[in-house]
């Protein structure tokens, strides 16, 4: 929900254009990776790596996905607590709020949540099982554009959408533009997710794995793309670094649209928690030299739970996800996204190596200038005290 505030702060034609060109570098990594998991026989990516890289780029690949993925899974448990019971840092109401206590408590909600239905999905055994759960939350996302875009018509036949930026306005600085790149790098995260997906396909072969990724990018690219600009066209210069936040402040949404947004896309990370929860559980065994974790019924019951109690009990500590997504989208998404790909291409494919090398110069660049800006961010945040919100109508 970060992308209409790159939408904001770059506007419209360099946001579309960082989008394709991040589309397109992530979909040279990924055919890479393609390349390298055919030749070396290997079906996760921390394997990948490591039979090219040996065993501290194998550790190096497992350590970041497990970092990257447990973060993001407590962000979507802080995203979806707002949602229900308001946000920690604002007051603004949750959709519980008419329930009262305790079910509009966040340690209640997100501990019912957790128990009744994000427990039985992640314990599901295979990625198979979870297809219609990722049918559904691509639905939801799609959902959430089109009530957006219908929002976008109404006011515009009215004539009360804001002045939009094509190009970044004079008042945006460098600062923030950099603070856009760590947002751009951890939504093209998806490189640990491809082989268990892979690994269940009926005959693969290395056409039909390049087909699925570049269809995969073409309809993430797509979703993030009118995700961004329609919210953005909404909500113009008033656009929040959740822009769900938008939906639950702006007086010129109705709050029944409003609710059904916001439970729209919290229902869509719900559904994708497990797939993602997947990935962090099979890394976890990887490093603890286990194996396949779905063949260890009680060692896969017990790091599942244990794994969701720990996301849970963080959710409840952080206020805000903004920092630890910059600090995510800085470091550990760009050495998955980037860097590494691009060493596994300059050390083992010798008619690839221009490529490697420019994906690694990317990535490097990439992740000093977003990690810069994430702790200028953080320092100049700490350094002045807050301003009072305002509402707007």
């Amino acid at each position: 929900m970060a992308l209409p505030r790159v939408f904001s702060v770059l506007g419209i034609l360099p946001s579309l254009l960082a989008l394709g060109g991040v589309h397109a570098l992530t979909q040279l990594a990924l055919n890479l990776l393609l390349q390298a998991t055919i030749s070396s026989g290997q079906m996760s990516f921390g394997e990948v790596v490591g039979a090219y890289l040996g065993d501290p780029g194998r550790r190096a690949a497992q350590v970041s996905v497990v970092i990257l993925t447990w973060g993001g899974l407590v962000a979507y448990l802080v995203i979806i607590g707002d949602v229900l019971c308001g946000s920690q840092s604002e007051s603004s109401p949750g959709l519980l709020e008419s329930l009262g206590e305790p079910f509009s408590q966040r340690p209640v909600s997100l501990a019912i949540l957790s128990a009744a239905v994000l427990a039985p999905l992640c314990l599901l055994r295979s990625v198979d099982s979870l297809k219609s759960t990722s049918v559904l939350s691509m639905l939801l996302s799609l959902l959430f554009i089109v009530i957006t875009i219908a929002l976008v018509i109404n006011k515009l036949s009215r004539g009360s959408l804001g002045r939009v930026d094509w190009l970044p306005a004079r008042s945006v600085s460098l600062a923030d533009v950099l603070g856009t790149l760590p947002v751009l790098a951890t939504a093209y995260v998806c490189h640990y997710q491809a082989h268990p997906i892979l690994a269940e396909m009926r005959a693969p072969t290395a056409r039909r794995m390049r087909k699925v990724v570049n269809l995969a990018l073409g309809v993430t690219t797509s979703i993030y793309g009118l995700t961004g600009l329609s919210a953005y066209l909404l909500f113009t210069n008033r656009t929040e670094d959740d822009v769900l936040k938008n939906y639950g402040s702006d007086l010129m949404v109705p709050s029944g649209v409003a609710a059904a947004v916001q439970a729209s896309y919290s229902l869509s990370l719900v559904l994708t928690f497990p797939l993602i929860q997947f990935a962090l559980r099979q890394n976890l065994f990887d490093l603890a030299g286990w194996g396949d974790a779905r063949t260890q019924p009680r060692r896969f019951l017990g790091a599942t739970l244990l794994l969701l109690l720990s996301e849970l009990g963080m959710a409840l500590l952080v206020p805000s996800i903004t920092i630890a997504f910059s600090l995510l989208g800085s470091t550990v998404a760009v050495v998955i996204g980037f860097v590494l790909p691009g060493l596994v291409a300059v050390y083992a494919m010798p008619d690839a190596q221009r490529y490697g090398r420019g994906l690694l110069i990317f990535g490097l660049l990439l992740g000093v200038a977003s990690l810069t800006a994430t702790l200028y961010g953080l320092v100049h945040t700490q350094a002045e005290p807050p301003l009072p919100r305002t509402r707007h109508g």
